[in-house]
């Protein structure tokens, strides 16, 4: 929950999960979240099926309630594993209420280096597909992490659809303390061009 002078907020999960070691796993849940002055309420249910050992399909459904207003929703997604490094994942799902219907779906392929996993090294290729009001958008992406030398980690993900829009990330990251170096740096660099400004002002003021 948060509050402050003009306005007041909630956000609440509860889930059940039954998991049985040889078979499927069941889950049901009740969210609850507010929009402004309304509140929205999500009943979701969902089942893991382990049809093959390197096979696991999940079914979900859910309800949700805003604004007196009925929206239902369902998934399915199937995941392949294929030996000990490529993994794939195939899912589609559907949202209707208030007389609007959306579709959507996508495809990831992701495979992991020869050392997974000691190292958690993978490329994952993914495309994405979103259906709503007759308007269809088509995204693709591409995933990649990978350690460089030792203590240091990479991973860079770019996107983009048929509007072409996208984006890029690049995330560094370093176990044997160099962030503490890049700080101490930035903030010699920081103080070096404050000192300066204030100096460039001191003799403008005298010449002035």
């Amino acid at each position: 929950m948060s509050k402050d002078k003009q306005s007041f907020s909630i956000h609440s999960e509860c889930d059940a999960v039954y998991t049985d070691p040889r078979g499927p796993m069941y889950c049901t849940g009740l969210d609850v979240q507010s929009s402004g002055k309304d509140m929205i309420y999500t009943v979701h249910s969902n089942t893991k099926l382990r049809n093959f050992k390197h096979n696991v399909t999940d079914c979900g459904v859910s309800l949700t309630s805003f604004r007196n207003e009925y929206y239902v929703g369902a998934k399915l997604e199937d995941t392949l594993l294929v030996g000990k490094r490529l993994k794939l994942v195939m899912n589609g799902g559907r949202m209707g209420g208030g007389g609007q219907v959306a579709y959507g779906g996508s495809v990831e392929a992701t495979l992991r280096g020869r050392d997974y996993p000691m190292r958690n090294e993978n490329v994952s290729l993914s495309m994405t597909t979103l259906s709503y009001n007759k308007e269809m958008v088509l995204s693709g992406g591409i995933q990649s992490e990978f350690q460089p030398s030792r203590g240091m980690k990479v991973m860079v993900n770019a996107n983009l659809n048929n509007r072409k829009m996208g984006q890029i990330c690049v995330k560094l990251s370093n176990s044997e303390h160099m962030e503490i170096a890049l700080i101490a740096v930035f903030s010699i660099l920081r103080g070096l061009l404050r000192k300066k400004a204030t100096e460039n002002s001191s003799e403008a003021l005298e010449s002035g």
